[in-house]
């Protein structure tokens, strides 16, 4: 499945189906795509995100979206299905990359705060703007906690490490400042 700029013509894979793609069909709004396969599934692409958002397995591979993109009708050979389309409530994606390998992540007792660790860096998000993340480098995998006191402390084998985090201003990213722990 194959997503093509009308402005530039430069196309861009999303995925495949296990067979050949028969149907496409979008969302009124452009925001989603859905496409069948011989196969018999339907695929449902984030048309923004350009990537696969979920698989539906209705023995399949036809549907119309209705004007609203409220709902839609799911033909298989002997019905017409007609199925909800909701949403998501919300949906935050963050830019920063963690680095590959395990990831960690705890929400603060309010839910303001998320903090998340990869392969390579640890990213504190204050979710109650849609600013970016303070970043720290961080080589290896760290597990990572919240205190109530604005504070993030990461671990990894025989390290530990602490920063105070201050929120930011108007859209800026929170700061984490180091800060020493008694061994």
């Amino acid at each position: 499945v194959y997503r093509m700029d009308a402005q530039t013509g430069e196309a861009t894979v999303l995925g495949k189906h296990k067979a050949q793609a028969a149907r496409a069909v979008f969302t009124p709004d452009g925001n989603y795509l859905f496409t069948g396969g011989w196969e018999r599934e339907l695929i449902c692409w984030d048309a923004r995100a350009l990537r696969r958002a979920f698989t539906i397995s209705l023995d399949s591979y036809d549907l119309q979206v209705n004007a609203s993109g409220e709902r839609c009708a799911v033909f298989t050979e002997s019905t017409v299905q007609l199925r909800s389309l909701e949403r998501p409530t919300f949906l935050r994606e963050f830019a920063e990359e963690l680095g590959g390998g395990r990831k960690f992540a705890v929400f603060s007792d309010d839910g303001r705060w998320l903090v998340a660790s990869g392969g390579e860096r640890l990213a504190l998000w204050d979710l109650n703007n849609n600013s970016p993340a303070a970043v720290v480098d961080q080589e290896g995998e760290t597990r990572v906690s919240l205190a109530n006191d604005n504070q993030v402390f990461a671990d990894r084998s025989g390290e530990c490490f602490r920063w105070h985090f201050v929120p930011g201003k108007a859209g800026a990213a929170p700061r984490l400042e180091p800060l020493a722990l008694a061994k």
